[in-house]
């Protein structure tokens, strides 16, 4: 059983992951243009409007996108989650209208308070309009996550990577509009993508609205709300502290160094959530094993997770060299901090699967309440003085508070759904080797390359040869590697 469900989870996320990587690979390639074509200060002004269209569709979706999953579950027959379905996209569609309305009546405010003066209210009107769509399509994607159809979730989502390549290039290169140019063309990547998954709801599951049913979606997404919105503050704030006490090309260097972590976060774990979280996990907590697939799941997948946001680390002064434009060069120190702050963070996955299978999720307004009061004193203390390395340090010590009170607020579960003796040698390897990498002091991309080399096979010899891995396992591997070679052997004989 764990077999297939690995194989499963493995299957869909690897799907998921392609249109994930497919992004994050476009990105890497254009990073050069758009760092010679945009200023700190643009890249600082994009990722706030980000970020605050971020907060905005949380407070508007008001939870219906993390209910219908549950309800359409729960759901006897067709009708039950065809009712789910349609209601949920009908009213979030609506409340998505509602917020950039809001954002067009008070463009000057949110231009002087956001931005920091009236000369971005073009900037806003934009962000006003992509915020529409970008809830509606939120909405609309729940249809591929629940129906577990992540090859048709990727090709959407390839279609909106080439509409926003093209649209980026001609408004952020041909015509050399800067952050606006950038806006325009996210706003243009949302309308083909969110038109195909209107029409293809509608189609499957109709045009209809249960009150009854919808009232006990929102009573259960409801708490979600405020504990969606903490974690926004807990991933985003630290770009307005900067805003508040820097500049914005503070935040521009810190937008950057986040970057690359966070593109890999998106490729391993919000590809994993979209099929474990959405369908996984409800179905997993029915079986008789349910403890024991839930540990070694969590297990094999934070190993895979660490080692890759440890790689990114390491070499992140090679990548920034060879990628970036001179301006953004700084930003190299933000990335193995952040790498080992998004490693703490990645385990509340597996920490709350209780909130959500036995609806329990009010306890996570607790579980980001006290890391986003330790974020706000914190940079209160430490940003004005620091600038975007104590951001990128205040990143790293916020997820660990919030691992922490996710273990102890669910810590009637974790005994039995996580192996803390083996993950505990993984966070502490891992992230010894991003502080040496962090305080490299050689010079010389050869050399400093050859020596984060070395650093990183000296890991995967700890972790081969030292108490982390079981014999079993290893012989499992062995075997596993060496059908793959034979394979190998065989297509290059032919």
């Amino acid at each position: 059983m764990l077999k297939n469900n690995l194989r499963h989870l493995f299957t869909h996320s690897f799907i998921y992951s392609l249109g994930w990587a497919a992004s994050v690979l476009a990105g890497i390639v254009l990073l050069p243009v758009y760092s010679r074509y945009l200023s700190r200060a643009d890249y600082g002004a994009i990722d706030l409007i980000q970020q605050s269209n971020g907060v905005l569709k949380i407070i508007f979706m008001s939870g219906l996108n993390i209910a219908v999953t549950k309800f359409f579950h729960d759901a006897k027959d067709d009708q039950g989650r065809s009712t789910a379905m349609s209601g949920s996209n009908i009213v979030v569609t609506f409340l998505g209208l509602c917020s950039a309305l809001l954002c067009f009546g008070f463009n000057r405010e949110l231009a002087d308070y956001v931005l920091g003066g009236p000369e971005y209210v073009p900037v806003i009107n934009v962000g006003a309009a992509t915020l529409f769509f970008d809830i509606t399509y939120m909405g609309l994607c729940t249809q591929y996550y629940v129906a577990q159809e992540s090859l048709m979730f990727v090709k959407l989502n390839l279609v909106k990577l080439i509409t926003g390549i093209i649209a980026n290039l001609l408004f952020v290169v041909w015509n050399e509009m800067g952050a606006v140019g950038m806006l325009y063309g996210n706003l243009v990547s949302f309308i083909p993508v969110t038109i195909i998954a209107a029409s293809r709801c509608y189609r499957l599951y109709g045009f209809s609205i249960d009150a009854h049913l919808l009232k006990k979606m929102f009573r259960y997404g409801a708490p979600m709300v405020p504990a969606t919105l903490l974690a926004a503050i807990m991933h985003n704030a630290d770009r307005f502290f900067l805003r508040a006490f820097g500049s914005l090309d503070q935040v521009g260097l810190l937008t950057m160094g986040i970057n690359f972590p966070s593109m890999l976060n998106a490729v391993l774990l919000t590809s994993f959530n979209s099929i474990w979280a959405s369908a996984v996990m409800f179905q997993l907590d029915k079986q008789s094993d349910a403890d024991y697939q839930a540990r070694r799941i969590a297990t094999y997948f934070m190993t895979a997770y660490c080692c890759l946001q440890t790689v990114l680390g390491v070499y992140s002064t090679t990548i920034m060299y060879i990628l970036v434009d001179a301006k953004f060069y700084p930003s190299h120190s933000v990335i193995p901090i952040v790498c080992m702050g998004y490693c703490f963070h990645a385990i509340y996955t597996f920490l709350t699967v209780s909130a959500f299978t036995r609806g329990k999720t009010h306890l996570m307004i607790y579980a980001y309440a006290f890391p986003v009061a330790i974020k706000a004193l914190l940079s209160l203390f430490f940003v004005q003085r620091f600038g975007y390395l104590a951001s990128a340090w205040i990143i790293c010590a916020t997820y660990a508070t919030f691992t922490a009170s996710c273990f102890v607020l669910f810590r009637q579960t974790v005994p039995d759904r996580i192996e803390h003796n083996r993950l505990a040698i993984l966070f502490i390897s891992c992230s010894c080797v991003l502080l040496i990498s962090s305080y490299l002091p050689i010079k010389g991309l050869f050399i400093r390359a050859a020596i984060q080399s070395t650093l990183l096979l000296c890991l995967a010899v700890f972790l081969w040869q030292g108490p982390y891995l079981t014999d079993e396992e290893r012989s499992y591997f062995r075997v596993e590697m060496n059908q793959v070679f034979a394979r190998m052997g065989t297509l290059f004989a032919k």
